[in-house]
C-alpha cells in the first residue's frame, strides 16, 4: 500500500526503486519486482552511471542505507526475505533473499556494506530496549553473510569477525563463532582455528560453540593436534554441561592411529566423581544440583557409548588403554568397561577385569564410589553389571568371587525394584547350578542381603520358598544353615506377612526330623535350630515373646532333641547348633534360659564319673585316668571316654550302621559338643568368668595305657579302631578345653591351658602312629557333623594302590597340585610345560614314593578335628609361667616353667594362618579347588569362624601382632645365634637339625600370618584405614626409631618395611625367604614408594644369588621350589629401576653361565638358576618383555619420525 512505502530522496532509495526494490516503512516486508540477479545488475549499472568518483557514489549510497536502517523496525525487515510482486515474470520464486543479502551481492557495495553492518553488532549487544525482537537481530544479521556467492575481501571479513568476538557480549560472541565456518573462505580456516584455539582456553563459556565450529573447518594435521591439545586441557576447567561436546570433538577428529593417545588423555583428564561434586557445590547441595550432575554424567556416558558404537577403533583403544595402565582404575574406566561389555568385546572385557582384580586395580572402594555417585549410569548398564557379577561369582579365585559378591550387593542396594528382582532371581539360579562352590557363593550374597536389607528382601521371599523343594538334597549342611537362616529371618523378623513361609518351614522341618536317613535328619536339625533362632530372636519388630510363642519354641526344640537322639551325628550336631545359637546372642532370655536349664545339666550325668581304682581295662584294653592337672582333692572325677568309645565301636562292628538307637543312648561324639554348650552358657551367664567349671580344665580322662601304643601290631582291628577313635575324641576334648579357657586371665588357668596344649601335641604324635598302624581306619565311625565322611585319600589303605598306579596317575596329580597352588602367588603368566619341569615333577613324586614315614600325616584328617576359636591364639601372648604360680596354696614341690615350645608354636601358627587366609580375602589370586575335584574329606572346618565378620578377624589379628612380632624376633634370633656359632656360615653345622627345621617352619608361618593380615583388601576401605595405621604402628614401634608422634601413612609404611627387612639376613629357607619378599611386596604396593620398590628388588636379587638347601641339606628343587623362584625373579624384575637391564642380566650373565656349566651345575652368579629352574627364569623374562611392550606409549603426531 502506498502509505507503507519508504519515502526518501536519497540516492539509496531512488536507485533501489529504479532497480526494482520497493522499500517499506517496516510494517511489511520489502517487495521486489524483478529477479534478484536482475536487480543486482541494474543497481550496479546505475551506480556506475552516477556522476563523480565511484567511491564517493558508494559512500553516498551507503549513507542513505544507514539512514534507512536507523529505525530498528525497518532494519529488522531488511534482514527478512523480500516478497516478489505479482506482476513480476522474471523471478524464480515468490520469496527472495532479504534486502541486505541482495545488496551484499553487489560487488561495488559489498566491502563497505560489510563494514557498516558488522559495526552495528556491538550496538545490538548493548541495547536492551527492543525486547525479544532485539535478540534475533545479531543472528539474522550474521545469516546474511553465510554462503555468499562471492566475497570480495575474505581476509578482511574474517579479521573483522574475529575482532568482534572480543568486542561483543557472550550471546553475540556465540552467534559470531557459530557463523564463522559458513562465512570465511577455506583459505582463512587456519587463521580462524588459531584464534578459536586461544579462545577455547581463555573463555570456557564458548567451548561448545568453538568446538562445533572447529569440526566444520578444514584444518591441517598440525593445527588439528594443537586444537585437540587445547580441548584436552579444557577438560578439567570447562563446565560440566560442555564436557560431552569436547568428548565428541576429541573422538570424532582423531584417526585410528591417534585414538589410543586421545583416549589416554581423556581418561587422565576426566573425573566423573569430581563432576558430580562440583555440580553439588555450585548449587549448594540441592536435589536439583544432584540431578544436574547425574544428567551431565549420563550425557558424557552416552557420548562415549555413541563413539564406541559408531566409530571404528574406539573400543579397541579403550581396551588397550585400560589394559596398560599400572595404577588403580577410575570410575570412568569401570563405566567404559560396562559399555564395552554390551558390545562384541564382552569376552575381552571379562578377561581384562579379571586381571585388574588380581592386580588390585579394582577394589571394593571403587565399586562403592561408582554405585553411590553414579547409580543412574549403572542402572542404564544393568545387564552388563548382572552379567559381570555372575561371571565373577562363578570364578574359583576367591578375590574374583568376592568382587562378584560386592557387585551383587551394591547393585541391590543402589538400583530400583525391577533390578532387585532380577538380582535375586539370578542368585537363586546359581543355587541350582550343581557346583557347590558357586552355590555357597550365591548363598553368601543372599545371606548378606537378607541381613543388611531385610525389608527390601521380604517381597522376594517366594524365590526362597521354592528352594525348599529341590535344594534339600544338593546343599551341604553349611548351605542348609544359610538357607534356613534366611528363611527364618524373612518369616519372623521382616514385618511382612509371616504365613507365607512359616507354614512351609514347619512342614519341611517336621518331615526332615522324622526321617530315618541320617543325611536328612541332620538337615532337619540344622533347619529346626535356625527356625528356633528366627522365632526367639530379639529384633526391632519384636522385642518381647508371648507365652504361646514360647510354647511353640519349646515344642520345636523338644521335637528336634527327640529326633536327633536316634543318631550320634545328629545328636552332636544338635548340641553344636544350640551352642552356636546361644553364643551368637540376640536370643530372647526365655528361650536361652530353657536351653541352658534343660540341655546342660545332663553333661555331668552322661560323661563324668568317679575314679575307680579297680577299673583298669575295657574290652581287653588296659586303661587309666590320664592327663590330670588338678590337685588330689579335685581329682576324684574323670571323663568316661574310653568305655563309651569301646561300646560304640564294638556295637557298630556287630550291628548294621543304619539302625537307630534309643533316645537315652550316650554318644562319645557328643562329649565335646555338649561341653561347648555348657561353656557357652557359663560364659553368657557369668560374663565370661569360667571359674564355675574350671575343674574340667584339669580333669583326667579314661584312656589306654601308654604301653598299649608300643604293641600296636599285636592288636586286633577292632582294638585299633577303639584306640584311634578314643584319641580323636580326646584331642577334640582338649580343643574345646582350649576354646573355653584360653581367654581366662587367671595365672593358674593359663598354666593349665599351656599344659593342655603340650598334651595335644603329644597325643597328635601318638595318633599319627596309630593311624599308620591301622591303614583301614574309617573316620566315619566318629559320627561327625552329619556330612558324608569318607576315608582320606592319603591314608595307608590307599598308599599301595597309589604306588601301583604312580605312572598312570602322575598327570592328574600335577593338575590337582596346580589347582591347589599357594594362596597369594598371583602370576598372570601362562603356564609353559617344558621337559625340565616334567623331569622335576617326576623327581618330586619319586621322593614322595620312596619315603615311608612311620607316622600318618594328620592333614588329611583335618575335618575330624573340632575348630579352634580365635581366643585360643591369645596363648601366644603368654610368657613362661612357673609351676609355683600355678599352685594357689603356694606349694612349690614341682618348680618348673611352663611355656610354649616350638611344637606348640608351630601347631598354633598353622591353624592361625589357615584361619586368616580363609577370612581375610586378599587381592592376590587365591584359588578354590576345581569344581567337582575338591577333596572334602581333608577340608578344614571354619563354621565358627564364619560367624565373625572379616573386620572382626582383622581386629583380632592386629591385637595379636605384638605377640607375633615377639615370636618372629625370637625365631630370627635363633638363626642369628646359629650363624654366629658357625662363624657367619648360613648353612653350617646344626642348620638342618630337627629343631632348626621346626624353627624355620615357624618363621615361615609367622611371615605368612603377616602376609594374610596386610594383604587384606578391606584395608582399602576408608572405614578400616585406622586399623591399618594401628597395625603399622605396632611394627614401627618395634624398630624404636624416634620421630613425631603423628606419622603419615607413608612414613608408617616405610617404618614397617624397615622392621621386616632386618630379618632378611637370617632367613633360613627358601619358603621363608619367598614369604619375606611377598610381605615386603604387599607393603610396597600399599605405600607406592619407589624407594621401597628399589630395596625390594635388591633383596630379591640377593635371594636369587644364594644357594638354598632343603631340610636334608640338599639343593632345593621341584615344582614348589620353581614356584617360589618365579616369585623372586618376577619381584626383582618388576621392581627394578630398569627392568630391561635386570632381564638382560638374567639372560646375558645367568643363562650364559648355565649353558657353559656342567649338567648338574648352576650359574655362578645365580646359584638358584639350574637346568630344572631354567624354564622359570625364561618364563618370567618373556612375560615381562610382553608387559614392557604393552606399556610403550603409542606414537604421537608431535613425536619425531626420525629413529635415532
Amino acid at each position: 500500500m502506498p502509505s507503507h512505502l519508504y519515502k526518501s530522496k536519497s540516492m539509496f532509495a531512488v536507485l533501489c526503486k529504479k532497480a526494482g526494490l520497493s522499500l517499506k516503512n517496516g510494517e511489511e516486508n520489502n517487495e521486489i519486482s524483478v529477479d534478484k540477479a536482475v536487480f543486482q545488475k541494474n543497481l550496479s549499472l546505475a551506480l556506475k552511471r552516477q556522476e563523480g568518483d565511484i567511491v564517493e557514489v558508494t559512500e553516498e549510497f551507503l549513507e542513505g542505507f544507514g539512514g534507512y536502517i536507523e529505525d530498528m523496525t525497518r532494519f529488522h525487515k531488511s534482514l527478512l526475505s523480500t516478497n516478489t510482486t505479482k506482476d513480476c515474470e522474471s523471478a524464480r520464486s515468490k520469496v527472495q533473499d532479504s534486502a541486505v543479502r541482495i545488496l551484499l551481492g553487489v560487488e561495488l557495495l559489498q566491502p563497505s556494506l560489510v563494514k557498516s553492518l558488522l559495526e552495528k553488532l556491538p550496538e545490538f549487544s548493548q541495547d536492551d530496549d527492543n525486547g525479544g525482537e532485539r535478540a534475533n537481530i545479531p543472528r539474522l544479521l550474521l545469516a546474511q553473510f553465510r554462503w555468499l556467492d562471492f566475497v570480495v575481501d575474505s581476509k578482511a571479513l574474517a579479521k573483522m569477525l574475529l575482532e568482534l568476538v572480543e568486542a561483543t557480549e557472550l550471546d553475540v560472541q556465540k552467534e559470531i563463532i557459530g557463523a564463522l565456518p559458513s562465512v570465511v573462505d577455506s583459505s582463512d580456516h587456519a587463521t580462524v582455528a588459531s584464534k578459536l584455539k586461544d579462545l577455547l582456553v581463555s573463555q570456557t563459556q564458548l567451548t561448545v560453540v568453538i568446538l562445533d565450529a572447529l569440526v566444520c573447518l578444514d584444518l591441517a594435521p598440525e593445527i588439528l593436534n594443537q586444537v585437540r591439545g587445547a580441548a584436552t586441557r579444557a577438560l578439567q576447567s570447562v563446565d560440566a554441561e560442555n564436557l560431552p561436546i569436547i568428548l565428541k570433538f576429541l573422538l570424532k577428529t582423531a584417526s585410528t592411529a591417534e585414538l589410543p593417545e586421545v583416549v589416554g588423555e581423556i581418561r587422565s583428564g576426566l573425573d566423573l566423581c569430581s563432576i558430580v561434586k562440583s555440580t553439588k557445590t555450585s548449587a549448594k547441595g540441592s536435589k536439583k544440583a544432584s540431578d544436574e550432575g547425574q544428567d551431565c554424567v549420563l550425557l558424557i556416558v552416552d557420548t562415549v557409548q555413541c563413539g564406541i558404537k559408531f566409530q571404528r577403533g574406539i573400543a579397541d583403544a579403550w581396551l588397550k588403554t585400560i589394559d596398560v595402565v599400572k595404577e588403580k582404575l577410575s570410575v570412568l574406566d569401570l563405566v567404559v568397561l560396562l559399555i564395552l561389555h554390551q558390545t562384541k568385546h564382552c569376552k575381552a572385557v571379562e578377561s581384562l577385569l579379571r586381571n585388574k582384580i588380581r592386580s588390585g586395580a579394582v577394589s571394593e572402594t571403587l565399586l562403592q564410589k561408582t554405585f553411590s555417585s553414579h547409580s543412574q549410569v549403572v542402572q542404564s548398564k544393568f545387564k552388563a553389571v548382572l552379567s559381570l557379577a555372575e561371571v565373577l561369582l562363578k570364578s574359583p579365585e576367591i578375590s574374583l568371587s568376592y568382587i562378584g559378591h560386592v557387585l551383587y550387593r551394591l547393585a541391590f542396594k543402589s538400583l530400583d525394584t525391577f533390578c532387585r528382582q532380577e538380582i535375586v532371581a539370578n542368585l537363586v539360579m546359581h543355587l541350582g547350578s550343581g557346583n557347590s562352590e558357586e552355590s555357597n557363593a550365591s548363598l553368601d550374597v543372599l545371606a548378606s542381603l537378607v541381613e543388611q536389607h531385610l525389608d527390601a528382601m521380604a517381597p522376594f521371599a517366594i524365590f526362597f520358598k521354592r528352594l525348599l523343594d529341590f535344594q534339600q538334597q544338593s546343599l551341604p549342611l553349611l548351605g542348609m544353615r544359610k538357607l534356613f537362616g534366611m528363611l527364618a529371618r524373612l518369616a519372623f523378623s521382616s514385618g511382612q506377612d509371616p504365613a507365607l513361609i512359616q507354614d512351609d518351614l514347619h512342614m519341611v522341618i517336621r518331615k526332615l526330623v522324622s526321617s530315618m536317613d541320617p543325611k536328612y535328619l541332620c538337615r532337619g536339625v540344622v533347619g529346626g535350630v535356625m527356625m528356633v533362632w528366627g522365632m526367639g530372636r530379639i529384633s526391632e519388630q519384636r522385642s518381647d515373646m508371648s507365652e504361646s510363642q514360647q510354647k511353640e519354641v519349646v515344642s520345636l526344640l523338644t521335637m528336634i532333641r527327640s529326633g536327633s537322639s536316634r543318631r550320634s551325628e545328629a545328636a552332636a550336631l544338635f548340641l553344636d547348633e544350640l551352642a552356636a545359637m546361644v553364643s551368637h546372642g540376640h536370643l530372647h532370655n526365655k528361650v536361652e534360659t530353657w536351653i541352658l536349664e534343660n540341655m546342660t545339666d545332663m553333661f555331668q550325668e552322661n560323661f563324668v564319673v568317679d575314679i575307680e581304682e579297680d577299673n583298669t581295662s575295657v574290652a581287653g584294653i588296659p586303661m587309666s585316668a590320664q592327663f590330670g592337672l588338678n590337685d588330689k582333692e579335685e581329682s576324684s572325677i574323670v571323663i568316661n571316654l574310653l568305655p563309651l568309645v569301646s561300646k560304640e565301636v564294638m556295637e557298630a562292628k556287630s550291628s548294621a550302621s543304619d539302625t537307630p538307637n534309643s533316645q537315652n543312648t550316650v554318644y562319645a561324639v557328643c562329649l565335646s559338643p555338649h561341653f561347648r554348650l555348657v561353656q557357652t552358657g557359663e560364659r553368657r551367664t557369668q560374663n565370661g568368668n569360667m571359674e564355675g567349671i574350671d575343674a574340667l580344665l584339669g580333669c583326667p580322662l579314661y584312656l589306654p595305657e601308654e604301653t598299649v601304643y608300643t604293641k600296636l601290631d599285636s592288636l586286633s582291628e577292632k582294638e585299633k579302631d577303639v584306640l584311634c577313635t578314643a584319641l580323636f575324641h580326646c584331642l577334640n576334648w582338649f580343643r574345646e578345653i582350649l576354646n573355653a579357657f584360653a581367654s581366662q586371665t587367671d595365672v593358674e588357668m593359663k598354666g593349665k591351658v599351656i599344659e593342655r596344649l603340650h598334651d595335644m601335641t603329644h597325643l597328635m604324635q601318638v595318633l599319627s602312629k596309630c593311624l599308620a598302624a591301622n591303614p583301614k581306619y574309617n573316620p566315619s565311625v566318629l559320627g561327625l557333623g552329619g556330612e558324608d565322611v569318607k576315608q582320606p585319600a592319603t591314608s595307608g589303605a590307599q598308599k599301595g594302590k597309589a604306588a601301583g598306579e604312580k605312572k598312570k596317575g602322575r598327570k592328574r596329580k600335577r593338575a590337582d597340585k596346580e589347582n591347589e597352588s599357594c594362596a597369594g602367588e598371583a602370576d598372570n603368566t601362562q603356564d609353559v610345560t617344558t621337559q625340565g619341569e616334567k623331569d622335576t615333577q617326576a623327581e618330586d613324586e619319586e621322593e614322595k614314593d620312596k619315603s615311608s614315614p612311620d607316622a600318618e600325616d594328620l592333614t588329611a584328617y583335618a575335618h575330624c578335628f573340632r575348630e579352634l576359636d580365635l581366643d585360643v591364639f591369645t596363648i601366644l601372648h603368654s610368657g613362661p609361667i612357673t609351676q609355683a604360680s600355678l599352685d594357689t596354696d603356694q606349694h612349690t614341690k614341682r618348680a618348673h616353667q611352663v611355656q610354649i615350645e616350638t611344637p606348640q608354636l608351630q601347631f598354633l601358627l598353622e591353624d592361625l594362618v589357615k584361619k586368616l587366609n580363609h577370612s581375610l580375602i586378599a587381592s592376590a589370586s587365591k584359588r578354590r579347588s576345581f569344581p567337582g575335584k575338591s577333596k572334602s574329606s581333608g577340608k578344614q572346618k571354619f563354621s565358627n569362624l564364619d560367624q565373625q565378620k572379616p573386620h572382626q578377624v582383622a581386629r583380632f589379628a592386629v591385637d595379636l601382632l605384638p605377640a607375633l612380632s615377639t615370636h618372629l624376633e625370637a625365631t630370627s634370633a635363633f638363626f642369628q645365634t646359629l650363624m654366629a656359632d658357625n662363624d657367619g656360615m648360613v648353612d653350617g653345622p646344626g642348620s638342618h637339625s630337627p629343631e632348626a627345621v621346626r624353627m624355620a617352619t615357624c618363621l615361615h608361618l609367622l611371615l605368612q600370618a603377616f602376609i594374610a593380615l596386610f594383604s587384606w583388601n578391606g584395608f582399602a576401605l576408608a572405614d578400616h584405614r585406622p586399623l591399618l595405621k594401628e597395625s603399622l604402628t605396632v611394627l614401627v614401634e618395634r624398630v624404636k626409631v624416634t620421630g613425631p608422634t603423628q606419622q603419615s601413612m607413608a612414613d608408617l609404611m616405610r617404618g614397617a618395611s624397615q622392621y621386616i627387612q632386618k630379618f632378611s639376613e637370617t632367613v633360613p629357607s627358601l619358603p621363608a625367604a619367598t614369604a619375606l619378599v611377598r610381605l615386603l611386596t604387599v607393603l610396597a604396593n600399599r605405600a607406592e614408594d619407589d624407594t621401597l620398590q628399589q630395596k625390594l628388588a635388591e633383596m630379591s636379587q640377593k635371594m636369587l644369588q644364594r644357594e638354598w638347601l632343603d631340610s636334608k641339606g640338599q639343593r632345593e628343587k621341584g615344582a614348589v621350589c620353581n614356584e617360589m623362584l618365579q616369585t623372586l625373579v618376577k619381584t626383582w624384575v618388576v621392581n627394578s629401576a630398569d627392568p630391561t637391564q635386570a632381564m638382560h642380566t638374567v639372560v646375558d650373565t645367568g643363562m650364559t653361565q648355565l649353558l657353559q656349566a656342567d649338567r648338574n651345575a648352576a650359574s655362578d652368579t645365580f646359584p638358584t638358576l639350574t637346568r630344572s629352574s631354567f624354564p622359570v627364569f625364561l618364563r618370567v623374562v618373556l612375560s615381562e618383555l610382553v608387559d614392557t611392550a604393552k606399556r610403550v606409549a603409542p606414537l604421537k603426531r608431535s613425536d619425531s619420525r626420525q629413529v635415532c
